[in-house]
Formats: C-alpha cells, sequence, structure tokens
C-alpha cells in the first residue's frame, strides 16, 4: 500500500529531491540520496518505467550532482544513475549524460563520460542516441580535453565502444 502511494505521487518526489539537491548542508544532501536509492531499488522492484515526464523532471538535477565535489555524493550520485537504468531505459538516461559532458565543471564531464562508458559496456552501442556515430563523435571530442580525467574518461568510454563493436568504432568517430 505504501508502495502505490508512493507511484502514485512519484513526480513530486522526485521533484522535491531536486530541491533538495541545492541544498548546502551535505548531511541533509547524503539522507536525500540514501532514500532515493531506497526508492529506486523499490521502484526496480515493482518492475515500474519512470515517465518521460518523470525523468525530464529529475535526471538532469542528478547528472548536476554528479559533478560533485565530495566523492560520497558522486558515489552515491554513481550507484543512483545505474539503478535508475532499471526503471528508465538506458538509450534515453544516454542523452541527459551527453548533456552533462557540457558542463563547464570538468568533474561532471568526466563522470559523464565515465557513465556513458558503462552504458555502453552493459547495453551494447544501440544504447548511443541519436546514433552511435554522432554520439562518439561528440564523446571523442574530449579526448583532447585540458583536463586528464575527462581525456582519460572519453578514452575509456571509446575503449569501451571499440570492446563492444571492435573496428568499427574508428568508422564511426570518423577522422
Amino acid at each position: 500500500a505504501e508502495c502505490e502511494a508512493v507511484i502514485g505521487c512519484l513526480d513530486l518526489i522526485l521533484k522535491w529531491f531536486t530541491l533538495r539537491f541545492f541544498d548546502t548542508n551535505t548531511s541533509v544532501l547524503m539522507k536525500a540520496l540514501e532514500f532515493l536509492k531506497l526508492l529506486f531499488t523499490m521502484l526496480s522492484r515493482k518492475n515500474y518505467q519512470l515517465s518521460d515526464y518523470e525523468a525530464s523532471s529529475f535526471i538532469p538535477y542528478l547528472i548536476l550532482k554528479v559533478g560533485e565535489s565530495k566523492d560520497v555524493v558522486r558515489k552515491d550520485v554513481r550507484a543512483i544513475l545505474t539503478m535508475l537504468c532499471k526503471v528508465y531505459a538506458a538509450s534515453k538516461v544516454f542523452p541527459f549524460l551527453m548533456e552533462g559532458t557540457k558542463s563547464k565543471n570538468s568533474k561532471q564531464r568526466s563522470e559523464c563520460l565515465e557513465e556513458l562508458g558503462c552504458l555502453v559496456e552493459n547495453f551494447g552501442m544501440n544504447v548511443c542516441q541519436p546514433t552511435p556515430a554522432k554520439a562518439l563523435k561528440e564523446i571523442a571530442v574530449h579526448i583532447g580535453d585540458r583536463d586528464t580525467t575527462v581525456r582519460n574518461a572519453a578514452l575509456n568510454t571509446v575503449v569501451a565502444a571499440y570492446n563492444a563493436c571492435g573496428d568499427q568504432v574508428f568508422k564511426l568517430i570518423g577522422n
């Protein structure tokens, strides 16, 4: 009964958490992330699928937090992103992460690139949106980033793509 009630007002709950992401109190943020992990575990158990509306009002703010300076926060956000793919198609999470790679925050860029690599590793090249070629070209641009962690994350993602589709990755990236 509680689960149904939570699902019934999930859009409000997720929006409320996006506001908590802007809280400067770290312990509030940590409790919020802890609750979100429990929430996504429950949603996954109930085989719930997020609507595009629920996802689009929540995921961009979650992705902002992946660039957080505190390791514990980033670790929890990455865990939530992984769980998210059980309740929302990975191919739909992909564009949100691609958007995150355009951030001015280098930690956010590198974490989003790492997460893109995980998606390719776990779900194959079909996860790449709008097409594998366009996605990989955009990812490859970050190989020239001035930040080492961003460069390495971009290279790791290209390696994940190479592991998924072999030499075809060179054709997809182009020059």
